[in-house]
């Protein structure tokens, strides 16, 4: 194989990249943060759901807006949508079990 300018990846290599790209990606949005609460209440749900929404968003907004984590948007994301919110629910009164 030659490499060099227009060299292109090996064949199949596509394929691990979308299938690396799913596992990371699997289950982000479903995040539920390690808090001491009743996870089954329906206002810590409710919490929750609102918190995974403006988590997203924000999470998507930052990931989108800074050069580094815009080229690893696929692997950045998911990460900064914990971040953002686990610290949703921090500041809705609800402490880490860490």
């Amino acid at each position: 194989m030659r490499r060099g300018r227009g060299a292109s990846l090996p064949a199949g290599s596509g394929r691990w990249v979308a299938a690396w790209a799913l596992v990371l990606l699997a289950g982000c949005g479903d995040y539920d943060p390690p808090v001491a609460a009743d996870h089954d209440s329906a206002g810590y749900q409710a919490d929750l759901a609102a918190c995974q929404t403006s988590g997203d968003a924000a999470a998507d907004r930052l990931a989108k807006a800074t050069f580094p984590m815009f080229v690893s948007y696929p692997i950045s994301l998911p990460f900064e949508q914990r971040v953002q919110i686990s610290r949703c629910m921090a500041a809705k009164g609800y402490k880490d079990r860490g």
